[in-house]
C-alpha cells in the first residue's frame, strides 16, 4: 500500500464529514466528470456508517452541494474491491501471480442488472491508486 498525499480542499472536505458523520475519513475522492465525492472509511466504522449515520449523508450533500458516496477502505485489495463493488454480487476475488512476477487482481461478477460500469471504472481508478503492487486488473 502507498502513502496517500491530501490536498488542502480535500483536508477541508474530510473534516466536513469528520464533524458531521463523527468519524474520520481515511481519503476523499473527487470525481472529475460528476464533481461527485467518495470518502473512503475504516473498516471498524462502516458498521456503524451502516446502522446509524446512513441518513446524514443527505445533510452532508445539501450542505457541500454534491453527491457523496461512502465505501469501507480495507488494506487488503481483495476486500476492498467487494466493498467498492457493493451492491454487485462477486462470485470471486484473487490475486495471482504471472511467471513474470506481476500481480494480476482477477474479478469475476456474477451477471446481473446491477453490474454498473462506472463502477468497474471505479475499481481500476482505487486499487490503482492505494495498491501500486498490483499491475493488471482483469473483470469478467
Amino acid at each position: 500500500m502507498v502513502e496517500i498525499t491530501i490536498n488542502t480542499e480535500k483536508f477541508k472536505l474530510i473534516s466536513v464529514f469528520s464533524s458531521i458523520m463523527g468519524i474520520t475519513a481515511v481519503d476523499c475522492i473527487i470525481d472529475d466528470k460528476t464533481g461527485k465525492l467518495i470518502y473512503l472509511i475504516p473498516e471498524k466504522d462502516f458498521i456503524l456508517f451502516e446502522l446509524s449515520l446512513k441518513n446524514k449523508v443527505k445533510l452532508l450533500e445539501n450542505l457541500l452541494k454534491r453527491r457523496i458516496e461512502v465505501i469501507s477502505f480495507s488494506k487488503d485489495p481483495v476486500k476492498f474491491v467487494k466493498n467498492i463493488l457493493r451492491p454487485i454480487r462477486v462470485k470471486e476475488v484473487y490475486i495471482a501471480q504471472r511467471d513474470n512476477g506481476k500481480k494480476v487482481l482477477r474479478i469475476q461478477l456474477i451477471k446481473s442488472r446491477y453490474n454498473n460500469p462506472a463502477k468497474i471504472k471505479k475499481v481500476k481508478r482505487l486499487v490503482g491508486r492505494y495498491f501500486k503492487d498490483v499491475d493488471e486488473i482483469i473483470i469478467r
